[in-house]
């Protein structure tokens, strides 16, 4: 089954994360790639105020999907929600598989929510989710109920 994970990484651990997933899965990775967001702390400020304020940045076009059979979607949590980045490709409505996973990290809470999110954007509420923190993740291990997870994408 083709398998597909975009995701937006800031720091490196959503990126982590979707690797460590694309292991099992055979999964192609596709990052969201945005230059609003750079290196320091002004961009750190400018990524929260965004996230509040739903201010939307332009992402760079992703390879077609076509053929993909089974997604997975990843996002950093900024603070409570998805990370704009992923938040505005999805705005863009790609055409998504019938089989759809979602993933966020976090360095604390509001993972629950900006999964809840994720999935009324993608406009699936069933889908499966999994949250990691960035302890976790920088310890190169899957999170707890990533098993589960995996086992649910089918």
């Amino acid at each position: 089954m083709r398998t597909a994970i975009v995701y937006y990484s800031f720091t490196g651990t959503t990126r982590a994360l979707a690797g460590m997933l694309a292991a099992p899965l055979g999964a192609e990775l596709a990052e969201i790639g945005c230059g609003r967001y750079g290196a320091g702390g002004l961009s750190f400020f400018r990524a929260a105020v965004d996230s509040v304020l739903g201010l939307l940045p332009e992402v760079a076009p992703l390879p077609q999907l076509a053929g993909v059979e089974r997604l997975l979607i990843g996002a950093p949590v900024w603070v409570g929600r998805p990370a704009t980045p992923v938040r505005a490709w999805l705005r863009a409505r790609p055409p998504l598989p019938a089989r759809v996973g979602l993933f966020v990290t976090a360095s604390g809470e509001g993972t629950g929510r900006a999964l809840e999110e994720l999935r009324r954007l993608a406009g699936r509420p069933g889908a499966p989710g999994l949250a990691a923190t960035e302890a976790e993740t920088g310890a190169g291990r899957l999170p707890g109920g990533a098993d589960a997870f995996l086992a649910a994408l089918g």
